[in-house]
């Protein structure tokens, strides 16, 4: 299996396989308050500092998840925070970035 490391792909060690399976059998995303967020939002979230780049291991992160994902995440146009998919973006984000409360920042409703 392979993680990003600062956008970089890097094979997992079979302790980290193992870390990685148990934490995703156990995960439990945050309960929020319905709320629609556009993908535009999330997009410009994710490239509004200059200076760190998330967009790429967001996107590697992406380009890792099935088939059936990847066509969901490009076909739609919003993210209801309700909806089974909005956990997985959650803690792919989480994943991909290293920081779950950067996923919640990235993730909030709109101002």
């Amino acid at each position: 299996m392979i993680k990003i490391v600062n956008g970089i792909e890097v094979e997992m060690t079979p302790e980290e396989v193992a870390l990685w399976v148990a934490e995703q059998d156990s995960y439990t995303p945050p309960v929020p308050d319905f709320y629609d967020l556009p993908k535009r939002i999330l997009i410009e979230r994710l490239v509004q500092d200059e200076d760190t780049d998330e967009i790429t291991p967001v996107f590697a992160m992406l380009a890792q998840q099935p088939q059936k994902t990847q066509e969901l995440f490009n076909a739609c146009d919003y993210f209801r925070s309700t909806h089974p998919m909005f956990a997985v973006m959650h803690w792919g984000i989480w994943q991909a970035l290293g920081s779950e409360e950067r996923a919640d920042e990235l993730l909030s409703p709109e101002d």
